[in-house]
């Protein structure tokens, strides 16, 4: 089996860096593909007397298709990394078909037979748990262990978003965590220390302080409760307050602790300081507010905006201080493939974690490496926060709750349930989401358990 026994250790402490250096975000992207084609061309190595046999004997395709739904603008770094790929290996080429997003390509994949669906594609961390149970791909260590890709140094965290009883269904490409930006001059004029709110109660607290400091500024916290990310982003809210979506397979949507933490925003929307924009980060570079939820791949375009903004943590938990929730897209291989497909899906996928494709990746995307091999210090100066994040939040992650991330369909119910939190009545709400999630874990999971 492939080992995946690393462990971080990241140093602790708080260190709330600005972000104000303003640079253009198309000049990143440029100096990042380039950096990828250009770094040193190195073949992927030859295989070496593999764990297991499955794949001795097999000859890599010469083509494979990555269907790929990262964000609009980062496709020059997907092009560099095929075009890097075949120039290490001249033989082989990997074909891209971009789709909009996520639900597009899995309705895409849905809706295309077996034979011609993908060789690889992305697919987020929310998303493979149903696809592992239909047996709709491959679990990677065995071909991991095979291309001899490095295993001792990846951040168990991030893995950990996509492994089922000891198998990894899915290689982490672009991993985010939840993040607070907060705007540097709205602080001081409120007399705040120089980083996010330790706990939602400090938010509550320091609102207050913002309204008498900056009346000028509509409202005070850009919330991410109306944005697809909200299923992902908000269970910190829900930990840090004691509740959950569920413990394992146990649903916790009901109990008080979960009421109370569902009850936050409307509270602090029916006091006039939170407001839930499409996007967060954006109203807050706008002036619209003083501080907003985002992930830590927001960081580029804030370190390209010029302002003031600091960075730090999500509140945290009274008790137990995990808070981090990882979360992004991965890369599946294809059980439906033939094994020459398989192999060089494989082999592409290990290129993918190499040290000199890790690097203009997370330097462009604001993504966390995958390998503690991979310095953060390389990313480039103005993207330092990044590893302040790393620090400050990874030793704590924690993996998504299941009902969130293991129940096909879940987000939806999530999301219309923190919609209607807003204004409705929390435990019919609470109750309504719980029967949804219940009947899709008993129907569609329990059975293949």
């Amino acid at each position: 089996m492939w080992d995946t026994g690393c462990r971080d250790s990241a140093e602790t402490g708080r260190h709330d860096y600005p972000c104000r250096v303003p640079l253009s975000r198309r000049a990143l992207l440029s100096a990042a593909a380039l950096s990828v084609v250009a770094a040193g061309c190195t073949p992927v190595e030859d295989i070496a007397t593999p764990t297991r046999r499955r794949f001795d004997n097999v000859a890599p395709a010469r083509e494979v298709t990555w269907w790929t739904s990262t964000p609009t603008g980062e496709e020059l770094i997907e092009e560099a990394l095929a075009m890097r790929f075949t120039n290490a290996n001249p033989e082989l080429r990997v074909v891209i078909r971009r789709f909009e997003d996520q639900p597009s390509l899995m309705s895409e994949y849905e809706a295309t037979a077996p034979a011609a669906r993908p060789d690889l594609f992305t697919i987020n961390s929310n998303a493979w748990f149903d696809l592992m149970q239909r047996r709709a791909i491959l679990p990677l260590n065995e071909l991991l262990t095979y291309t001899a890709a490095p295993s001792g140094d990846l951040r168990v965290p991030l893995v950990n978003a996509f492994m089922h009883e000891g198998e990894i269904w899915g290689l982490p490409f672009v991993m985010s965590i939840p993040a607070m930006y907060f705007n540097r001059d709205h602080w001081a004029k409120a007399q705040l220390p120089d980083n996010s709110p330790p706990l939602w109660s400090d938010l509550t607290d320091w609102a207050t302080l913002l309204r008498q400091a900056t009346p000028e500024v509509p409202s005070v916290y850009a919330d991410p409760l109306l944005t697809p990310l909200a299923p992902w982003l908000l269970q910190s809210r829900l930990w840090a307050l004691d509740g959950a979506l569920s413990e394992g397979w146990q649903s916790r949507i009901t109990d008080p602790q979960t009421i109370a933490a569902l009850r936050y925003p409307q509270t602090a929307a029916a006091e006039g300081w939170l407001t839930t924009p499409d996007d967060p980060i954006q109203s807050l570079l706008d002036g619209e507010v003083s501080i907003a939820m985002g992930t830590v791949t927001d960081l580029p375009r804030v370190v390209a905006s010029g302002a003031n903004i600091g960075i730090g943590g999500v509140p945290g938990a009274r008790l137990s201080g995990v808070t981090a929730t990882v979360g992004g897209s991965g890369l599946a291989i294809s059980s439906e493939r033939d094994r020459s497909h398989q192999l060089t899906a494989a082999m592409f996928l290990r290129h993918t974690i190499e040290t000199t494709i890790s690097v203009p990746v997370a330097r462009w995307t604001g993504a966390i490496p995958v390998r503690m091999a991979t310095s953060v210090n390389d990313i480039v100066e103005p993207l330092a926060p990044m590893r302040h994040m790393m620090d400050l939040m990874l030793p704590n992650a924690r993996q998504q709750d299941f009902f969130r991330t293991r129940l096909p369909g879940a987000d939806a119910h999530i999301s219309a349930a923190f919609a209607a939190s807003l204004t409705g009545d929390i435990p019919t709400i609470a109750a309504d989401l719980d029967a949804a999630l219940q009947m899709i874990f008993d129907e569609q999971v329990q059975p293949n358990l």
